[in-house]
């Protein structure tokens, strides 16, 4: 090799071991100057106190200043068994999978932090438990100071040595109640002065309490069906309990129940004979009041839903009302193996529910009723409204559904009280807070006469399908919240249509959402009514049977402007929502094509195909399109 060669061979030998060495540098420099983050986590006497992140190249922090606590060491785990001595150990940290390491306390005092909206306001350090003492009750303007609690659990200076051996494990608060839940009680009468105050929801305590001056009487007329008498009240009756002006009704027996003939009104609803439903069970409905009686703007912050089950051939409807109470309108089904009560129970747990306070039989077709008997052996029921007729009028269901209603019972207050039982005759409401639910029917002199041995309505002569009558009986409700109404219907039909429309009940409403009634049937849901109640939606319970919903009520449905249908058997469960500030909603389980034309449409198809069936050739099966669409 020649002294160049020789030359050029050395250079490049050390020209490498620079690159190598740099390269070296940077790789070291990068690995010893590489931020790690680690978690910090802290324990107390053995007990995990807190966690926080840190990221300072390996060098172990300074521990926590925690007030009473003595700092013992750093750990490379939690049973506290391999110390951190030095600089090393924590490096070993870089390639483990737990970056985490242990800061080892123990309390040597006692620590009482004083937490007040969750912010430590004073801490206190004592030696030991025996020196704990009353605490002085901190103060808080505007606020009432509701105690010392440990968690949810409120302690005093006897209990607190009882339960606590360490503080520090503890979150010791002072709770206060600043009235953010109160309602507005007034307790002045007519009579007397009184006093106008805030009462809090939560601490019970009355403030803002300010002296109000007597209002002075406004009368109303009423007919109290308690005490059996006419009077003039004082509109602030509650409070003040005036009557004045009363006067007696004159009662007279009119087909198995009173009414008086001073003022039209039934008062006392008697069963009518045979039946297994008790005299004594029977009470009398709700006051009737003036059906204007529920203010416009709601004084309740709820939400009323309404969910029509998919129960198969039948009508069923569950209602949560915004107050809180509930009902169950009818129970279906009809047909089929399937237990379809399973579905309605699904709904009513969804919900909570053990005790229902509505449970209302529009009438007696055994699509309606065939789950009431097993509903009220699984559920309490305070109120049922049931059709008058007959208790053997028509099969055995119906039969054990009244005797399964005589025996229902609930428990109120601890006290176990018998089911109350109500007729669905004559006008009448149900209500609560913001809500009403007005009801429509036959007057007392039209009410028609249903029994096993004879059928008979003054005003439906010459009827020779005893159903129709039947139907007839089931009360058109009006469902009202928050400036909105939902139409109920049972299976009410031409006939009782008709008699309400021109009866006048329906003057002056603007619906929202109509139950179309029977079902979809062609002999219900007619135009002078949908011209009188005046609703944008629709929705139909229904199992695909005897042609429900017919394509006439469909048509009728898309002649008024509605602008969608919804249908339980297909869409499944259907529910109706409104918000206290009247936002409605519909919402159903399956489909989303609730138009009516296209609705219109599938029906139509379905009738071609049917027809095309007897056809054997294109150009026949051709020409019936053309004369069907």
């Amino acid at each position: 090799m020649t002294k160049k060669n020789l030359t050029i061979l050395i250079v490049c030998i050390v020209v490498f071991i620079t690159l190598c060495l740099v390269a070296l540098g940077i790789f070291l420099g990068i690995h010893f100057n590489k931020k790690n983050n680690f978690d910090i986590n802290v324990y107390i006497d053995g007990e995990f106190y807190s966690v926080t992140p840190y990221d300072n190249n390996f060098v172990l922090p300074t521990p926590p200043d925690l007030v009473g606590a003595n700092f013992v060491g750093w750990y490379l785990d939690e049973n506290f068994t391999k110390k951190i001595n030095n600089v090393k150990d924590i490096k070993m940290l870089y390639n483990s999978k737990d970056k985490t390491i242990y800061a080892k306390y123990e309390y040597y005092k006692i620590v009482i932090n004083f937490v007040v909206d969750d912010v430590i306001t004073e801490v206190l350090v004592i030696d030991k438990i025996e020196d704990f003492k009353e605490l002085d009750t901190p103060s808080k303007e505007n606020a009432k100071f509701l105690g010392w609690f440990l968690g949810d659990n409120r302690i005093d200076k006897y209990s607190c040595r009882d339960k606590m051996n360490k503080f520090a494990k503890y979150n010791l608060q002072a709770v206060y109640c600043y009235h953010e839940y109160f309602q507005q009680v007034n307790t002045a009468t007519c009579e007397q002065d009184g006093e106008d105050y805030k009462h809090c929801i939560k601490c019970d305590e009355n403030f803002d309490i300010k002296q109000v001056k007597a209002f002075g009487h406004t009368a109303r007329e009423q007919i109290d069906f308690d005490d059996l008498e006419h009077f003039n009240y004082c509109e602030r009756y509650q409070q003040c309990g005036k009557k004045f002006n009363i006067q007696p009704h004159i009662f007279d027996d009119y087909a198995n129940y009173d009414y008086c003939s001073r003022c039209n009104h039934i008062t006392i609803e008697a069963p009518i004979e045979g039946s297994a439903i008790l005299k004594e069970q029977m009470v009398a409905r709700e006051k009737i009041t003036d059906f204007s009686n529920v203010p416009n703007k709601p004084n309740v912050k709820g939400t009323l839903d309404m969910i029509a089950v998919n129960i198969g051939q039948g009508d069923c409807i569950f209602i949560k009302f915004p107050d809180g109470k509930s009902m169950v309108m009818d129970s279906g089904s009809a047909f089929g193996t399937s237990n379809n009560y399973d579905k309605l129970e699904e709904v009513l747990n969804k919900y909570k529910i053990s005790t229902l306070d509505y449970l209302f039989i529009t009438h007696s077709d055994y699509d309606h009723i065939r789950y009431i008997e097993k509903m009220l052996k699984n559920f309490a029921v305070k109120n049922v409204y049931i059709p008058r007729v007959s208790d053997d009028h028509k099969g055995s269901t119906y039969q054990d559904t009244i005797t399964a209603i005589s025996k229902a019972t609930y428990l109120e207050n601890g006290v176990i009280q018998k089911t109350k039982v109500r007729y669905n005759i004559h006008d009448f409401q149900i209500a609560g807070k913001s809500w009403r639910m007005r009801c429509y029917t036959y007057l007392k002199k039209d009410y028609p006469t249903i029994t096993k041995a004879e059928t008979f309505s003054p005003t439906i002569p010459n009827v020779k399908d005893t159903g129709d009558i039947i139907n007839s009986v089931s009360p058109i409700c009006l469902l009202e919240y928050a400036g909105r109404t939902i139409v109920l219907t049972g299976d009410s039909n031409q006939y009782n249509e008709s008699y309400l429309v021109n009866r006048g009940v329906f003057l002056g409403v603007d619906a929202d959402v109509l139950k179309v009634a029977h079902h979809g049937s062609k002999t219900s849901t007619t135009a002078n009514f949908l011209a009188s109640v005046k609703c944008e939606y629709a929705l139909i319970s229904h199992g695909g049977m005897y042609g429900h919903p017919t394509e006439e009520v469909l048509q009728r449905l898309d002649d008024f402007g509605y602008k969608a249908i919804y249908e339980t058997m297909g869409d499944g469960n259907i529910k109706v929502s409104v918000s206290y500030n009247g936002t409605l909603n519909i919402d159903a389980q399956n489909s989303d094509n609730k138009d009516i034309n296209d609705k219109l449409y599938m029906f139509r198809l379905f009738t071609i195909e049917e027809c095309c069936l007897n056809y054997s050739n294109k150009e026949d099966i051709s020409l019936v399109i053309d004369l069907i669409a």
